[in-house]
């Protein structure tokens, strides 16, 4: 067995143990300044969950979605934290949803173009 080898697990828990959270969880690099590129790369070699970016999804009513979330508190609460951990979010009605997938195809299109229309149109009054 190489001796590389035989160390990596140790690095690996040195640098879970350096760049965990006070959950006990290991931190997303993005969220985190990593002391060195070197250590950066090392771990980047592990494909670990926890180290993967984040994005947050703000489900809203459809009348929070006309201004993409910007009159409600609770989205701009998850901006705020989504900023501090350096990840995106991004704003969504699943009631929308639920009822574009019911659609068929043709009426699907129809109504998606129809949403955009008057969100453009709203936007540049």
């Amino acid at each position: 067995m190489l001796a590389g080898a035989r160390n990596k697990p140790k690095k690996l828990m040195e640098l879970m143990e350096k760049y965990k959270n006070e959950d006990s969880i290991l931190v997303y690099c993005g969220a985190t300044s990593m002391e060195n590129e070197d250590e950066e790369a090392w771990m980047s070699t592990y494909n670990l969950l926890t180290w993967k970016p984040v994005i947050y999804a703000a489900n809203v009513a459809e009348g929070d979605l006309a201004d993409d979330g910007e009159s409600n508190s609770h989205v701009q609460a998850v901006r705020k934290y989504a900023a501090e951990q350096n990840s995106e979010i991004f704003v969504i009605c699943a009631e929308i949803e639920e009822e574009i997938s019911e659609l068929d195809y043709v009426n699907c299109l129809d109504t998606i173009a129809n949403y955009f229309l008057q969100k453009t149109l709203c936007s540049a009054q």
